[in-house]
């Protein structure tokens, strides 16, 4: 449906696709600032903090149903100073309107909708609602804010106490710390007991890709040989990468399924779901070595290289879910419209992705993968393996071909420090265990682009969460630092192990509160919120102080920082106290356990020809070895001083602690004593 034309609102000068999305509402619309602040001050108004992003479908729905209705726009206008605010821009802001919405209804999600005194402090929080709900919502609160001022003072004092606890609530006990392998083995158990054994994923519905949760528990199967959780981890990524939220076409996963089958995504596409993704199959690739899990790599890089790589070299945020006002529009297709294309091959093809005279959902057909593995499905319809394979991709090439045709999603052209460090990361794990030398100049290539543009060198050096606009959050920093860690971990260039100290280091300077132990989510140079706040709990994004933790830990390790080491620990103490009941939402913390409590170790490599026996370590699923190559004798890294050897035999060092051993000369004697040592 063609939009109503209407004079613009003042969000057309905004950077954001997603207020830009607004930039046409009836509504007054402010972007969050000290415009939209003073005039609700001034005007004495309440303020409505409407919070999404421009992939959302729901916040589509929520948009057409109230803030491009009239009726609605004057309620808001007259009553309220309304201000739209992009989540990816302003992660802060989300978080803390977020725990508020938690605090109130016990429900997030996108769009985030809360009510706040002209200071910013919520008095009411929610996620998508009717048009009716909402104008009930909004009247509701103008009259109480008229007659009873006092009393949402009051609850606005309550919730913002809240917000602070919610954070805080794991922030309990003495950290004094003595972990044990029973902890660990208890934060398997815990986990496993909330998977879903035969669909994969998390034991409920709507299903989200948790890539954290999994990487602790492919973690768990290689320290302790747990064959349970090893069928946690291939069971969901098999049945993700054959439901409808992988794209059978394109490839690239979607951001959840609505189902428990993985079949009907919430059709848009994040760049920090493909990134972890890739990285989580990289991984269970190089543990598992399933065939599969290869190709899966293979099609995600190539749908995000295609779709949602820059000119500049970054790459954007998301794909929408709606295409010409439909969710799912560019992605699903008729029982006749694939007849059409595909001829002779349409049976098999029917059988094999699930497709429906009448559709699998609302009258279309999302692909999906009906067989249970591709060698039993070729042989029932007279194929060799080899034959299927290439008709396979041959009918899926005519239906990419034909869907490019079609109008696309819209895209979302911000490029992200932290989402874009994800994918460094992705790629470096994808060239590392695949060896592929194109994954590696990806990486390298992404690592150069984040290195001059995300850093900001003036007198004191910080990161940019968008390179042009803000300042960066503490998920940022992390993000990158592990970016770099893996590009020295897949590279040997130290360089890269060096960039991703001096990050960390950034971060303990500007986000570091010394009260708690742990790390705030935004500088103290940052704009003054409300409450600031510390992100903790795990999510389809590792916190980030699980994230900085485990780099105080691993870079504490590589130089021999005492300090480093013990605050990591410290902060896992905190968490052990107050959050092990919720395993599944501190994965990161419990892989941080692990590392731990088995022993990370560190091998160091030199010689002439140390470069090879290093890659060839890099492709082992090593999950406790900290890699290091020594290729000159000045090498900036402590654990590496006294190491470089120019002999054409190459030297092994294993250091677990403060402990080094003797020189080794094989690879095969060095892994037999990285094993003895792992508890």
């Amino acid at each position: 449906m063609e939009k109503i034309k209407r004079t613009p609102n003042r969000l057309i000068h905004a950077s954001s696709p997603y207020l830009l999305q607004h930039a046409y509402n009836p509504v007054d619309w402010f972007a969050w600032g000290e415009e939209a602040l003073e005039k609700a001050k001034r005007e004495d108004k309440l303020l409505i903090v409407s919070i999404g992003y421009s992939a959302c479908h729901w916040c589509h729905v929520m948009e057409r149903e109230s803030f491009e209705n009239e009726e609605v726009a004057h309620l808001m206008n007259r009553y309220f100073v309304s201000i739209k605010v992009d989540r990816e821009e302003r992660p802060d802001l989300d978080h803390l309107y977020m725990n508020a919405a938690m605090i109130v209804s016990q429900r997030g999600g996108w769009p985030l909708n809360a009510i706040a005194l002209p200071d910013g402090k919520p008095v009411f929080a929610g996620t998508y609602f009717r048009k009716e709900q909402w104008m009930h919502i909004l009247n509701h609160f103008a009259r109480l804010y008229k007659e009873n001022k006092e009393d949402l003072i009051e609850i606005a004092h309550r919730i913002n106490k809240g917000i602070y606890q919610y954070d805080e609530a794991v922030l309990s006990g003495n950290t004094e710390h003595s972990f044990k392998t029973e902890d660990y083995k208890s934060a398997v158990n815990k986990t496993l007991q909330q998977i879903d054994f035969l669909e994969g994923g998390m034991d409920k519905s709507p299903k989200f890709p948790m890539p954290v949760i999994f990487k602790f528990l492919l973690q768990a199967a290689f320290l302790n040989k747990n064959d349970k959780a090893k069928k946690a981890v291939t069971i969901t990524l098999t049945r993700m990468y054959q439901g409808g939220i992988f794209d059978q076409v394109g490839g690239g996963f979607a951001r959840y399924s609505t189902d428990e089958h993985w079949l009907v995504p919430h059709f848009e596409k994040m760049l920090y779901d493909n990134a972890q993704l890739v990285s989580l199959y990289a991984e269970a690739w190089a543990f598992t070595k399933k065939p599969l899990y290869k190709h899966c790599i293979n099609q995600t890089i190539s749908f995000v290289e295609r779709e949602l790589k820059s000119n500049s070299g970054g790459y954007y945020s998301a794909l929408d879910a709606d295409s010409e006002g439909e969710e799912g529009k560019f992605y699903v297709w008729s029982y006749q419209e694939i007849e059409s294309l595909l001829g002779k091959d349409f049976p098999w093809f029917c059988a094999y992705y699930g497709v429906e005279p009448y559709g699998n959902w609302e009258g279309k057909n999302i692909l999906h993968v009906q067989a249970e593995n591709d060698i039993g499905f070729a042989n029932e319809w007279g194929f060799t393996p080899e034959e299927f394979a290439k008709k396979k991709e041959h009918c899926l090439n005519i239906l990419l071909k034909a869907r490019e045709k079609r109008i696309r999603p819209s895209l979302d052209h911000k490029i992200l420090t932290g989402w874009n460090a994800l994918l460094l990361r992705g790629y470096a794990d994808a060239a590392r265990y695949i060896k592929d030398e194109k994954y590696t100049r990806l990486a390298i290539s992404l690592a150069e682009f984040l290195n001059t543009r995300a850093i900001h060198e003036n007198k004191v050096k910080r990161l940019l969460h968008e390179s042009k606009f803000f300042p960066g959050y503490l998920d940022d920093y992390a993000a990158l630092s592990d970016g770099f860690l893996a590009t020295y971990q897949l590279t040997g260039n130290e360089y890269w192990l060096l960039r991703a100290y001096d990050i960390v280091s950034w971060a303990v300077n500007d986000f570091f509160d010394a009260e708690s132990g742990f790390f705030f989510f935004t500088p103290e140079y940052a704009e003054k919120l409300p409450n600031r706040l510390k992100e903790l709990s795990d999510n389809v994004i590792p916190a980030s102080n699980s994230m900085i933790a485990h780099l105080l830990y691993d870079l504490g390790c590589y130089w021999g920082n005492a300090e480093w080491i013990e605050r990591a620990k410290k902060m896992l103490q905190h968490i052990l106290n107050g959050a092990s009941s919720q395993w599944p939402y501190h994965a990161n913390w419990a892989m941080l356990l692990g590392k731990i409590t088995h022993g990370n170790v560190q091998l160091i490599i030199s010689g002439r020809n140390g470069q090879d026996a290093f890659n060839s370590f890099n492709s082992l699923y090593q999950p406790l070895i900290l890699p290091g190559l020594v290729t000159h004798a000045e090498s900036a890294i402590p654990s590496f001083k006294n190491r470089f050897t120019n002999e054409q035999e190459t030297v092994f060092y294993i250091c677990q602690g403060e402990q080094c051993g003797l020189p080794i000369y094989t690879a095969n004697e060095a892994l037999l004593q990285i094993s003895n040592l792992i508890k």
